[in-house]
C-alpha cells in the first residue's frame, strides 16, 4: 500500500511481482517499483522498508492487475509482463538463472499465455 501512494502511477514489478504470483519461492528484501515520477535515488528506504525503483514512461505502464489491499488498488505487473521486465534485465531480476526459474513456472502454470510474452516483449522493446 505505501508503494501505491508513494510512488504512482506505476506498478509493483520484478522480484516482488514474481514472489506475487508465485513465480519463485525466493524472498528479497526490497520492494521493486516503477514509477513515472522522476526519483532521485534508485535506492530508498521509507518508514523501514526498502524500495528498489525504476523510472519508466507512462506509456511502458501496461500488463498490470489491480490487487486489493483494504481500500487501496495496487497495480501489480502481471506474470507475463513480470517475466518480459525481469528479461530485459536479469540483474535485478534476482540473475539469469532465477528469472529462468520464473520463466519455467510460467509456462508450465495451468492457463498461460505464453502470446502474452511476445506480445509485452514487442511493446517494451530493448530500446532500439
Amino acid at each position: 500500500m505505501l508503494a501505491a501512494r508513494l510512488f504512482e502511477p506505476g506498478y509493483i514489478g520484478r522480484w516482488t511481482a514474481a514472489e506475487h504470483w508465485d513465480l519463485t519461492e525466493q524472498i528479497f528484501r526490497s520492494v521493486c517499483v516503477f514509477t513515472t515520477k522522476p526519483i532521485r535515488k534508485k535506492e530508498q528506504t521509507v518508514v523501514g522498508v526498502p524500495f528498489a525503483l525504476k523510472r519508466v514512461a507512462r506509456d511502458a505502464v501496461f500488463g498490470t492487475k489491480s490487487i486489493w489491499r483494504g481500500q487501496v488498488r495496487v497495480a501489480v505487473s502481471d506474470p507475463a509482463r513480470t517475466i518480459v521486465d525481469m528479461l530485459a534485465d536479469p540483474a535485478v531480476g534476482g540473475g539469469i538463472a532465477h528469472v529462468n526459474e520464473c520463466l519455467m513456472r510460467h509456462l508450465a502454470a495451468t492457463g498461460t499465455r505464453s502470446q502474452a510474452l511476445v506480445d509485452y516483449g514487442d511493446k517494451v522493446g530493448n530500446g532500439d
